[in-house]
Order: C-alpha cells, then sequence, then structure tokens
C-alpha cells in the first residue's frame, strides 16, 4: 500500500494520468516512473513539471544521444522507438543537413552538436567551414550572422563557369565577376578571360569578406 493519505494518492494517481497523456501527446520525451511523478508532484505543480521536461537542454540531449565531436556522428544511448542503443541517429533532410527527430520535432544535427559540446544553443547561424553539411565535426562548425554564413558560400548549381562569382555575359560575349558584400551585388569588371574573372573576384574578396577572406577549401583536401 502506497504510504500517502487518500488525498494524496488521488493527487497521485491524477498527476500520473496527465503525465502520460502529455508523453502520447509528444510533450515530454522520457519514460514516465511513478516515483519520479511522486517526487515532483511533492515539488511543484503538474504543468510545471510537464512544461520543465517539454525543452531540450544539453542535459537531456546528453541522455539521449552519445556524440563523437572528432566524427561529428550521434548514436542513441537508450532505446528509442526502433531504435537502439549504439545505433546512429540522425537522417538527410533533402538539403544536405542531417537532422534527427526527439520529441516529435526536428532539429538539424550540427545545431545538435553544438549544444552537446558546449552546454548551450548557438547564438547565430551554425556555418559549415568545408561546406559539406552533413560534415558535423565540431572542428567543422563555427557560429556566424547569416551574412557572415554567405562569405563560404559554394559554386551555385546553375553556375557554368566552374568559379564563383563569375558568370558569362552573352550581351558582350565576356565573363564578368560580382561579389556580394554589405547587402548588395558589386560588379567587378569584364574579362575576356574566365580566370582573370576569377583573380578579380578573390582580390575583392580579400577586402570585402573579413569573415571568410579566401574561398573555402575543396572537400577532398579538407578530409585528406
Amino acid at each position: 500500500m502506497l504510504p500517502f493519505s487518500n488525498d494524496s494518492a488521488l493527487t497521485e494517481r491524477a498527476g500520473l494520468m496527465l503525465l502520460l497523456s502529455s508523453k502520447r501527446a509528444g510533450k515530454i520525451d522520457e519514460p514516465v516512473k511513478w516515483w519520479n511523478t511522486t517526487r515532483a508532484l511533492t515539488k511543484q505543480p503538474v504543468r510545471e513539471v510537464i512544461m520543465a521536461t517539454a525543452n531540450l537542454t544539453a542535459a537531456r540531449l546528453r541522455h539521449l544521444l552519445d556524440f563523437d565531436a572528432c566524427t561529428g556522428v550521434f548514436r542513441w544511448r537508450i532505446k528509442w522507438y526502433r531504435m537502439n542503443p549504439g545505433d546512429i541517429a540522425g537522417t538527410p533532410d533533402g538539403r544536405g543537413y542531417q537532422s534527427i527527430m526527439i520529441s516529435r520535432k526536428g532539429y538539424r544535427s550540427h545545431r545538435l552538436a553544438w549544444l552537446h559540446v558546449y552546454g548551450e544553443w548557438p547564438d547565430g547561424d551554425i556555418d559549415h567551414i568545408n561546406g559539406d553539411r552533413s560534415d558535423n565535426r565540431i572542428t567543422n562548425l563555427r557560429v556566424c550572422t547569416n551574412a557572415e554564413n554567405g562569405q563560404n558560400r559554394g559554386l551555385n548549381k546553375n553556375n557554368k563557369s566552374g568559379y564563383v562569382g563569375v558568370s558569362f555575359n552573352a550581351q558582350s560575349g565576356k565573363w564578368q565577376a560580382h561579389i556580394h558584400a554589405d547587402g548588395r551585388r558589386h560588379r567587378l569588371g569584364e574579362f575576356s578571360v574566365k580566370e582573370d574573372a576569377a583573380s578579380a573576384y578573390a582580390r575583392a574578396k580579400e577586402n570585402l569578406h573579413p569573415y571568410q577572406p579566401v574561398l573555402r577549401i575543396a572537400h577532398s583536401e579538407f578530409h585528406s
């Protein structure tokens, strides 16, 4: 028999039912144990217990997942739905990023990596230094603003020149160079040879992109 008065027992059962219903609704991402519920209810209202476990903290993340900072890989520490301890966590999201579902909410793996290692959410965007969005090694991640993130962009999928910031002007029959900085597009001139246009872009980048003054290292070179 539980060591509570009738009123306490009723409160306990009511609180347990609320917590169980919240778990089914996806508000709580951990198994409910009656003795944890009892202890929590003696200290704070049920609603506060629910809300306190609804936000993902570094401690909660580390309870759910292990993170290898050298490889950028997450693995489950506990049995999680169909996943077993040791299974790799995360799936591609269609844009090259890895994402992990926790309590029916998707999180980008690179942001979880920052939280796991440093104990706090990144204050801004996360830039993948080598441009590989699936490479979440902590040495490949850095916090930046949206504008700074744009300084580390690679070739546009429609680029036909093979050089960042260089395109062909069919009207003039020459290669033109341009660079984005300070919220606007800067024209750098037109050139008969596309390599000259690429050199003009590289010189302008040194002056206009202080966050990333040189073109990023190619993936193959970065991983060698």
